[in-house]
């Protein structure tokens, strides 16, 4: 997306909606995210919808479900929203993206039967995807920070790879090789 961007420009717009006197992002999270990389490019075009909370989660589905279609957990999680979080009926949120009741009810299951944990874990790193760009501090200073949050990222997950699988996977023949590199990290 961003060699596009440098090669051609932006050839579509944005998707956003107005929520509570803010302005959300629809679709358009990659070429955003591309745009946000690149030094120079400091606007976007954007079509905006005239929708309530509910009609952008709609939205969002439907007009990523255009491109390509969205993971089956990305789809679970606008149900959950649509339906747990905004207190819509099965049906009502099968209606509004234009599918069964039996599938909403699927997707919904899927999020219901992972545990708390998994669940936080997925949001997490849902929410570190798209790097939000703090006016307040330079490009360079966005930059680091992102940088920052990708190094934090990839810790946890070491740490996490460390504490449950790790340790039972490495042998002694490993221990002096990585000795140097888990001194300095």
């Amino acid at each position: 997306m961003t060699q596009s961007l440098k090669d051609y420009g932006q050839v579509s717009p944005i998707t956003v909606c107005q929520l509570e006197g803010q302005t959300v992002l629809v679709d358009g999270f990659k070429r955003l995210h591309a745009a946000r990389s690149l030094e120079g490019f400091t606007h976007l075009k954007a079509s905006t919808l005239e929708v309530d909370e509910q009609g952008a989660k709609a939205a969002l589905f439907n007009l990523n479900r255009i491109a390509g279609r969205p993971v089956e957990l990305e789809e679970a999680w606008i149900i959950y929203a649509l339906v747990r979080e905004d207190g819509l009926q099965q049906i009502e949120a099968a209606l509004m993206l234009g599918r069964h009741k039996s599938w909403v009810n699927r997707r919904l299951a899927l999020i219901e039967r992972l545990c708390d944990e998994a669940r936080e874990a997925l949001r997490q790193s849902q929410a570190d995807y798209v790097h939000q760009w703090d006016p307040r501090m330079s490009a360079s200073g966005n930059r680091v920070t992102k940088r920052l949050t990708l190094l934090l990222d990839c810790l946890a997950k070491m740490n996490t790879w460390l504490r449950y699988t790790g340790r039972a996977e490495l042998q002694a023949v490993d221990r002096e090789p990585l000795t140097s590199g888990f001194v300095k990290l």
